[in-house]
């Protein structure tokens, strides 16, 4: 009793949730581009450790693809796209085409967050103020979660480039390991072993038949 407390609002989380968040509507808008237009959000989670986005697609997106995306999410963090947010009536929002969830229930007022003139979308959360401020964008993985829907995983900011660190480093082991100078050297190396391994084993196997039919 008479127990006095300060309330603090933790800011360096608050600022890695907002890099999330905003990382969700550059990842969706890129996914538009370069998958489909048809593709749309059907669940997202993010936290200040990292972020998840589900999303309508029936097959697997190739590695091809997930690297162009990632790409594409980082082209707009280095652009240093101004983020702004504005009140407008749902009619106005949706003139100026903002991206909305058809399944979401929306009142006549709805908040529109506009990252540059690249991603417009209905949005009530926190984000940050410039794209800049997201650093760097590492997508982590792609999956099935359900019939339809697939979840992707990625991080950002310092999370970002030790995921990128930790994976640069494997490959120079692994470039190590092969007797090889890089990690480019290294999967010309697998490649072959592995073009190697397979003309052995028809070898194998045809010589097995041979000698079964003697």
């Amino acid at each position: 009793e008479g127990d006095t407390f300060e309330e603090k609002v933790d800011w360096e989380r608050r600022d890695k949730i907002r890099a999330n968040h905003s990382a969700t509507h550059l990842l969706q808008k890129a996914l538009q581009e370069i998958v489909s237009p048809d593709i749309h959000q059907e669940g997202a989670y993010y936290d200040d450790e990292l972020l998840r986005f589900d999303i309508n697609a029936d097959a697997k997106l190739s590695q091809d693809t997930l690297d162009a995306v990632e790409r594409r999410v980082n082209e707009k963090i280095f652009a240093a796209l101004p983020v702004k947010t504005e009140v407008l009536t749902k009619e106005e929002a949706l003139k100026k085409n903002a991206m909305h969830l058809f399944s979401e229930k929306y009142g006549d007022k709805v908040r529109v967050v506009e990252m540059g003139a690249y991603s417009l979308e209905f949005c009530g959360g926190t984000h940050v103020s410039n794209t800049s401020e997201i650093h760097l964008f590492a997508l982590v993985s792609e999956e099935s979660v359900a019939a339809g829907i697939r979840r992707i995983t990625a991080y950002t900011g310092k999370k970002a480039f030790d995921f990128f660190k930790e994976k640069q480093g494997m490959l120079l082991e692994a470039a190590s390991l092969l007797h090889v100078n890089s990690d480019k050297a290294g999967r010309g190396k697998i490649i072959n072993d592995n073009e190697t391994i397979a003309t052995l084993n028809s070898t194998i196997k045809s010589l097995r038949e041979e000698n079964t039919n003697v």
